[in-house]
């Protein structure tokens, strides 16, 4: 039983942080083979639950956002009034970024920057946002898990 709370609580935190579950693994005393699986199916398990959860999760903000405004003692027109008087797209560096990478790499780069660089649920709602092939975006970025996968579990084992 305390084995099976090691691996759902490793697999829990590689599909949010992919990049730290492999040094995590270590302090469970877990084997190379132990480590690889765990941490890949927690990893898939975060792309699918993250690009397909993030269409409900949008519409549910969309639907839901008064309430969240009342919920934080914010009224929305003041909101807009106060903080977004004309309502400009604002670019941040992140932003920048962010459509840097989709332009120059496109869907393999951000697959590939997704488990370590980039967290799952941020990657995967990047690639759902601009790419419209659910298949490619889903396959991409569960095959990066897996290369990611088997790269960190044998850095960690080796050294």
């Amino acid at each position: 039983m305390e084995q099976l709370l090691k691996l759902l609580s490793l697999a829990f935190v590689s599909s949010l942080k992919f990049a730290a579950s492999p040094f995590a693994a270590l302090g469970y005393d877990l084997n190379y083979i132990q480590t690889f699986l765990t941490t890949t199916a927690g990893g898939i398990f975060g792309v699918l639950f993250f690009f397909y959860g993030s269409k409900y999760i949008v519409q549910w903000i969309a639907v839901y956002k008064n309430h969240l405004f009342f919920l934080f003692g914010m009224n929305k027109k003041t909101l807009e009034d106060e903080l977004l008087p004309e309502r400009k797209r604002i670019f941040t560096w992140k932003n920048k970024m962010i459509v840097l990478t989709v332009r120059r790499f496109g869907l393999v780069g951000i697959a590939l920057l997704t488990p370590t660089l980039l967290s799952i649920p941020v990657g995967t709602l990047i690639a759902a946002r601009y790419f419209r092939s659910p298949r490619r975006v889903v396959g991409y970025l569960c095959a990066s898990v897996v290369l990611w996968s088997l790269i960190l579990s044998s850095a960690v084992v080796i050294f």
